[in-house]
This record gives C-alpha cells, sequence and structure tokens, in this order.
C-alpha cells in the first residue's frame, strides 16, 4: 500500500478507521486528508465489461475523490461509464459486520477515441455517510467495442479523523506541573477485533521535556524501539512523537482502554499541551 498525506496538523497522512480518546470530557476532533495509491485495472470485451477498482474505508468527514487516466490500446472508440459506489457495513443482531448493498454515489460517461488523463469522480461524506468503503465501477458501455482500455495512474484522497484531547474542564489544553507525574488520559480503537498501529502525537506551548509511557488494555507497557518504556521528548523542543504502536485484536477488543501516562521531566510547568492519534488498521 502506498498512502501520501497532503495535510498534517498533527501526525503523517494514514489510511485509518478511527481512533477515540477520551479525557472526561467531550473529545473534540478534525481530520485530515490522505492519498492512497490504488492498483490499476482494466478490461476488454468479451473477456470482460466491467471492473472496479480497490477500496478504501472512509471513516472521516470531507471530500472523497477518485482520479484516474484511460490508455486505449487497440479498437474503435468506446464509451465508458464510472460509478462512484458506498458500501457501508451492516452490523447483525450478533455483532457481526458484513457487507451492505453498494449504492452509486454519483457517475459520469466518458467518449474514449484514445487515451484520457486526469479524470476523476468525487463526493462529499457527513457523518451519516462514512463508515462505509467506496470504490470506483469501471463499464465499457459498447459491448461489441473489443478495445482494451487500461484505468491507470488511480489514486483517492479521503478523509481520516484526528482525535484531540481536551483538559480536565474541556475548554483549554492541559497543563502539567513540574515533577507531576499523575496525568494520564485514556482512549480506545475502533473498529473492535483489528489489528493494525496506532500512532500518538503530543505538542505543547514551551520548552519543557515530557516523558510519556502507554500501557494497552491487557496491562503491558509498549516498548520504545530505542530501549525501556518510556518515550522522551528531546530538550528544547515542545513536541513528542511515538508512532508504529502495533495494535494486536486482543488489544482492540470491545471496551478496550489504553493509558497514556505523562510526567514532566523539567523544573516549570508543561503548558498548553494537546494530543493528538490515528489508528491504521492492516488490510
Amino acid at each position: 500500500m502506498n498512502y501520501t498525506s497532503i495535510s498534517t496538523p498533527f501526525v503523517k497522512g494514514l489510511a485509518t478507521l478511527g481512533m477515540l480518546l477520551t479525557a472526561g470530557a467531550m473529545t473534540s476532533f478534525a481530520n485530515i486528508n490522505v492519498t492512497k495509491t490504488l492498483p490499476e485495472v482494466d478490461m476488454q470485451a468479451p473477456a470482460s465489461l466491467k471492473v472496479s477498482s480497490e477500496a478504501v474505508a472512509v471513516n472521516g468527514t470531507g471530500a472523497v475523490t477518485f482520479k484516474f487516466d484511460f490508455v486505449v490500446d487497440n479498437g474503435c472508440c468506446m464509451r465508458v461509464q464510472a460509478q462512484l459506489m458506498r458500501q457501508a457495513s451492516l452490523i447483525t443482531k450478533l455483532g457481526q459486520s458484513l457487507p451492505g448493498l453498494p449504492t452509486v454515489i454519483t457517475s459520469k460517461t466518458f467518449e474514449l477515441c484514445g487515451s484520457l488523463s486526469g479524470q476523476s469522480l468525487t463526493t462529499t461524506v457527513d457523518t451519516t455517510s462514512d463508515n462505509a468503503n467506496f470504490f470506483v465501477v469501471f463499464t465499457n458501455l459498447d459491448s461489441w467495442d473489443k478495445a482494451h482500455v487500461t484505468m491507470s495512474n488511480m489514486k483517492a484522497t479521503f478523509p481520516i479523523p484526528v482525535f484531540i484531547i481536551p483538559v480536565h474542564d474541556g475548554n483549554l489544553p492541559l497543563t502539567i506541573q513540574a515533577g507531576d507525574v499523575n496525568d494520564t488520559r485514556t482512549f480506545t480503537l475502533s473498529p473492535v477485533d483489528s489489528t493494525g498501529k496506532a500512532n500518538l502525537s503530543l505538542s505543547w506551548t514551551n520548552n519543557t521535556q515530557l516523558s510519556v509511557t502507554i500501557t494497552r488494555p491487557d496491562g503491558t507497557l509498549v516498548p520504545n524501539p530505542a530501549g525501556g518504556t518510556a518515550f522522551k521528548s528531546d530538550a528544547g523542543k515542545s513536541n513528542l512523537s511515538i508512532p508504529n504502536i502495533a495494535v494486536s485484536a486482543a488489544n482492540s477488543s470491545a471496551g478496550n482502554l489504553w493509558t497514556i501516562t505523562m510526567t514532566n521531566l523539567s523544573s516549570v510547568a508543561s503548558t498548553g499541551i494537546t494530543i493528538g492519534g490515528t489508528y491504521t488498521v492492516n488490510e
């Protein structure tokens, strides 16, 4: 998989299905956009008259755009219909997730008498239309036409959520007094029973030094690849990133509760602390 960030307010762009951070108050969130490069697909009558792009899972609000080129190798002029589809997951009474029937969000017919580049389909999703898979179906409308067409250079750009922990009163960023080792926050991961990687990012307003430990729901501490279980910010810096935290299905089960503990190593208070994160689900 190939992911490219095009907007990075707290963490680098990642394909995700959501990460909820809680602090005893309502959690605010923003969205960032990520771009995923998709495999090319091709069709040629009579062997194939319809093909689908790879699907992307969207769990944020904003624009979803698929871009692609048409490359025609041979044959006459042809018409190709491109349909942007949405497929929601249905939850059964037993808690199982099953794919629903795909619906057409938007459609466009292209008249091809040769290759055509820089084409796209786009839609906007809100909280009633996210949490679904999106993909494009390409259909040869002229079954008699034996032209070979490839949909190449295909990319999908879509939003993912970045969640931010507020302070106790829900209005201001967090302050940790010097030597305070008891400031903790908790977060849960969704979807449940999934595997992937979580990414945390902290920032604050003054150049104090923080040490952070992260405890999984099973009680184990996340190891620091550099050694130990503490992640320390560099002296003179006001940010700390903790990427690629491995998540097992057991640690994303229903009711999973992760804990982040922050210690101020400086002689003055750490002020204006915010914490954000995303969860990348393995595909």
